[in-house]
C-alpha cells in the first residue's frame, strides 16, 4: 500500500487499506441500478434525437471550488485514508486548479480535506462538463481538525477522480454512440503491479418518457492479463441494458468482468463483479463519465479508473 508518514486507524478499510468513496446527489448513490425518466419530454429534432428539459443548466467547471452535489457530482476511487466515505460527500467541497485538475476534495481548507500536495495528476483531462485525472507519484495529505497525515503515492498508485455537470437537456429518442475520449491508466489498489490501459466503446439508448439505458464494452489490461466486462447487448445493443439513468441523470450498476491470462486478480471461471457508476453530463447528454472498479475474490485488491466518452450523431 501507499507509504505514510503517520499511523491510522484501518477502520473502514478493504483488506488491502484502500477505499472507495463515492458521492454525488444528495441522497447516497444505491448500489444497483438507478431509474427513473432522467428528463421531461422535449420536441423534435432534426437529428432525431430531440432534447428534455430538466431545469436550468448547472454552471459550467471553472478554476476555484464548487460544492458537490446534484450540481457537482464527484466520484473517486482508490482513496487511502479511513476517512474516505466522508472526504467526497455531497455538502463539501471540489478545488481546481488553472488546468481543471482536482486539487482538493473535502470539507477544507481544515475540518476534513484531503489535497493534492505533491501528487501528479496523470492521464488528465477537462473541459466545462467534464475533468477526470489520477493523483499519482507523490505525497497527499488529508487535513482533519487541524492535524495533517501525509501519505506517499508511488508512481503505480492512484486516486481516480471524476466530476461532471449532469445534462439539463437529453434527447428524447434514438441511439447514439460515444467514443472514449480521455481515461486514467487502471491501478491495482496495492499498487504492485504497474498501471495499465483501458479501453471502451459505449453506446445510449433514449426514449420519451424512460430512463436511458448505458451500454458498454470495456477492457482493462493490467500486468499480465486482462479484464473484458460488458453490459447486457453491451454498446452494439444498448436499449437492453439494465444499467439505466436516474435522478441527474446518473447510473449505478455492475457487470462481470472475464479474466484472460494471469492478471493480478483471480476471478475464476465465473469472472469478477465490477461496479460500474457514472452519469450523463454537458447539454444534451455530450459527455458520458464512467468510473469503475473489479473486485478480486474474497474482498481483496482492486483494479479501478475512469473514462470518459464523447456523443456521436445518433443512429435510426
Amino acid at each position: 500500500m501507499p507509504g505514510t508518514d503517520a499511523i491510522a486507524s484501518n477502520a473502514g478499510r478493504n483488506p488491502d487499506g484502500i477505499l472507495l468513496a463515492v458521492a454525488g446527489n444528495a441522497d447516497e448513490v444505491s448500489q444497483g441500478p438507478t431509474s427513473g425518466t432522467g428528463g421531461s419530454t422535449g420536441g423534435s429534432d432534426a437529428e432525431g434525437g430531440g432534447s428534455g428539459t430538466g431545469g436550468d443548466a448547472p454552471a459550467p467547471l471553472t478554476p476555484g471550488s464548487a460544492v458537490i452535489g446534484s450540481n457537482r457530482p464527484v466520484l473517486m476511487r482508490q482513496i487511502p485514508f479511513p476517512e474516505a466515505a466522508q472526504v467526497a460527500k455531497a455538502g463539501n467541497t471540489v478545488g481546481f486548479d488553472a488546468s481543471l485538475s482536482l486539487a482538493s476534495v473535502g470539507a477544507c481548507p481544515d475540518l476534513l480535506c484531503m489535497s493534492r500536495g505533491t501528487a501528479q495528476v496523470r492521464e488528465g483531462g477537462g473541459d466545462a462538463y467534464t475533468s477526470w485525472g489520477r493523483w499519482t507519484s507523490g505525497r497527499i495529505a488529508l487535513s482533519a481538525a487541524g492535524a495533517t497525515t501525509h501519505l506517499t503515492l508511488s508512481a503505480n498508485h492512484g486516486v481516480h477522480y471524476l466530476v461532471g455537470v449532469p445534462s439539463s437537456t437529453v434527447p428524447t429518442h434514438g441511439t447514439f454512440a460515444y467514443e472514449l475520449i480521455g481515461s486514467t491508466r487502471p491501478t491495482l489498489s496495492t499498487g504492485v503491479v504497474s498501471p495499465g490501459t483501458f479501453t471502451a466503446t459505449a453506446a445510449v439508448a433514449f426514449g420519451p418518457g424512460q430512463p436511458a439505458r448505458v451500454g458498454l464494452d470495456g477492457v482493462v489490461s493490467i500486468g499480465s492479463g486482462s479484464y473484458a466486462f460488458s453490459t447486457k447487448g453491451g454498446a452494439a445493443k444498448p436499449a437492453l441494458s439494465a444499467l439505466v439513468t436516474g435522478a441527474d441523470h446518473a447510473f449505478a450498476g455492475s457487470a462481470q468482468a472475464l479474466q484472460s491470462g494471469k492478471g493480478p486478480l483471480a476471478c475464476g471461471a465465473g469472472g469478477c463483479p465490477v461496479d460500474l457508476r457514472g452519469g450523463l453530463f454537458g447539454p444534451d447528454a455530450a459527455r458520458l463519465g464512467l468510473s469503475y472498479e473489479i473486485q478480486g475474490p474474497a474482498v481483496g485488491s482492486t483494479i479501478s479508473g475512469t473514462g470518459v466518452f464523447a456523443q456521436k450523431p445518433a443512429t435510426p
